[in-house]
């Protein structure tokens, strides 16, 4: 059983803070994508694309921080 410190809670919290607002906000690009990708210009599309790719390298990398912490995968306990 692995025991956390303080300071290992408090960045678990801090993490699992931060994977939330990650997840919502590719998800309200990807909205915005899907809404308002036609009006926008093909360079400025290719842009956000490359965005979303890098956000969602910054939420593997955010969510694998997590499970090395806890020892478990990252599960959304919010709405639980």
């Amino acid at each position: 059983m692995i025991e956390l410190t303080k300071s290992s809670a408090a960045r678990m919290d801090c993490l699992s803070s931060m994977i939330h607002l990650r997840r919502k906000n590719i998800l309200n690009i990807e909205n915005y994508l899907k809404q308002h990708g036609e009006n926008l210009s093909p360079e400025r599309v290719v842009q956000i694309e490359k965005d979303l790719a890098d956000m969602r390298l910054g939420l593997h990398n955010m969510e694998t921080d997590y499970r090395s912490i806890a020892g478990a995968p990252y599960t959304d306990k919010r709405n639980s």
